[in-house]
């Protein structure tokens, strides 16, 4: 998706251009680094669009976005609720519409 940021794992998951799903709303899977948080932070579309991800590709239309951070982490086996209070650190989002949700992940990919 991004040449330029090749470290943010674009992946499309649903709607056009993949197969079998061409029918379904556009989903892309995106990694955020910890540094890359607050400029997430302050402004969704111009991340997601410098991405590879933007209105051409259905994602958010009429240029607004509302991002998530989830406090549970997959442990490999189930979701576990984590305690401690917010933290940057790397994560995993998955954005369809206007809609992002961000995952945390002990590490990158």
């Amino acid at each position: 998706m991004s040449d330029t940021y090749p470290s943010a794992h674009v992946v499309q998951l649903a709607g056009p251009g993949v197969a079998g799903m061409e029918q379904d709303p556009p989903l892309f899977h995106y990694d955020v680094s910890p540094e890359e948080v607050p400029s997430l932070l302050a402004d969704p579309v111009k991340f997601l669009k410098e991405r590879g991800m933007g209105e051409e590709q259905g994602i958010a239309p009429g240029g607004k976005m509302t991002v998530t951070f989830t406090s549970n982490t997959w442990d490999g086996a189930q979701w576990v609720e984590e305690s401690g209070g917010p933290e940057l650190r790397h994560s995993c989002c998955y954005v369809t519409d206007a809609q992002s949700v961000c995952v945390p992940h002990s590490q990158p990919h």
